[in-house]
């Protein structure tokens, strides 16, 4: 009889005892911030069309002239699909993800401050078309768009309009940028900062970055193939050097900026990743 009360003794306080971990594994679960999510727009935004608006941009930055598109609240997105979960906002930032291969980001903060909105239809397009024939190719599917007040109109160019936009990432800067980050070299971070502000919505060091242009340090970093002189000359006037080049020329890089960015460069050459 002892040796049965025993037994059950036993199987009573592991059955407590396996509840209290399920509980605390659980806790965990809920209480564990979340680092990793991403948005697909394609999919989210025909199950909100009951969130679309009609909304007037003042001189759109791609079409410089007022334009009225049919909308969904970036902030409303954010709102429902990300802030509503438990999410680690320290060192976050968004990676707005293009069919092109461009790939802007923010920080999540800056987002938050202003009111950006998510372009579903230009209503200058024929009926059944969401964009202008000039434009189709290169607009569809979204297009993210902002509208400011007085406070934060002297932030524009801070904000991205990347149209094709497809998907929304949420990330963090020290994950993000690793592998191109001038590890324990501070004398490279304002390179850094230039590249990333300039270039890396399109190019790539170590794969970090957009895919619209060439990556320029893995296998082999530009330096190694093209002279300096020749890479500013292109980047002032790509058309020259190459037919039908999609790079725009950067004609408000000053000459003190170039060298700044291509000495980091010059430094990521001996910190390529493994593959």
């Amino acid at each position: 009889m002892k040796y049965y009360l025993y037994l059950w003794l036993l199987s009573a306080i592991l059955s407590c005892s396996s509840k209290e971990n399920e509980h605390t594994v659980a806790q965990e679960i809920i209480t564990s911030p979340i680092r990793n999510w991403s948005l697909d727009l394609t999919e989210i935004i025909p199950i909100e069309k009951e969130k679309l608006q009609r909304l007037l941009i003042q001189n759109d930055a791609y079409f410089k002239k007022d334009k009225q598109y049919q909308v969904i609240s970036l902030h409303y997105l954010l709102q429902k699909y990300l802030l509503s979960n438990n999410i680690d906002t320290t060192d976050a930032i968004l990676v707005f993800e293009c069919v092109d291969g461009y790939k802007p980001t923010m920080p999540l903060r800056l987002v938050l401050e202003h009111s950006g909105f998510v372009a579903v239809k230009d209503e200058a397009a024929q009926p059944n078309q969401n964009w202008t024939i000039e434009v189709k190719d290169k607009f569809t599917p979204y297009y993210l768009v902002w509208t400011f007040d007085a406070t934060h109109k002297a932030r524009e160019n801070e904000l991205a309009w990347p149209y094709g936009l497809y998907k929304i990432s949420l990330s963090y800067f020290s994950e993000e940028y690793a592998a191109a980050f001038p590890k324990e070299h501070p004398e490279f971070m304002e390179g850094f900062n230039l590249f990333k502000s300039n270039c890396m919505k399109c190019h790539s060091i170590n794969k970090v970055g957009g895919s619209l242009g060439p990556e320029l340090n893995y296998p082999k970093n530009i330096t190694e193939y093209w002279s300096t002189e020749d890479i500013w000359q292109f980047i002032k006037s790509p058309q020259s050097y190459r037919y039908k080049s999609q790079m725009p020329p950067m004609e408000k890089l000053e000459k003190a900026d170039f060298e700044l960015i291509i000495n980091y460069i010059v430094h990521m050459k001996d910190n390529k990743i493994n593959d």
